[in-house]
């Protein structure tokens, strides 16, 4: 089996531009709006709460996604270089 750097390159940046959007969505605001709308309701306080839980969710799955964004580069990197490593043994001769 052989595995393109390229490939997972490319890969690694899907996997950030998922992570850039999950840092794009604003639970704060949509819980906070969601607060006002019910402003003199018990729901305001659980609102409230679950924007916290959520948005530390949030920010969680986004550093998850760059951690694997990162991993993903790196593994690309470390077959790249396994494979100039291992290139620069072979003696082409042999292969005549």
């Amino acid at each position: 089996m052989r595995v393109d750097p390229a490939l997972l390159r490319e890969w690694s940046k899907t996997v950030a531009a998922a992570s850039d959007d999950i840092d794009a969505v604003d639970v704060y605001t949509v819980f906070g709006a969601a607060a006002t709308a019910c402003t003199g309701t018990a729901l305001v306080r659980g609102l409230s709460t679950h924007a916290c839980t959520e948005g530390i969710t949030v920010a969680e799955y986004r550093d998850s996604l760059d951690i694997l964004s990162q991993a993903i580069r790196s593994t690309a990197d470390e077959l790249e270089n396994a494979d100039y490593a291992n290139a620069s043994g072979i003696d082409p001769r042999q292969y005549r």
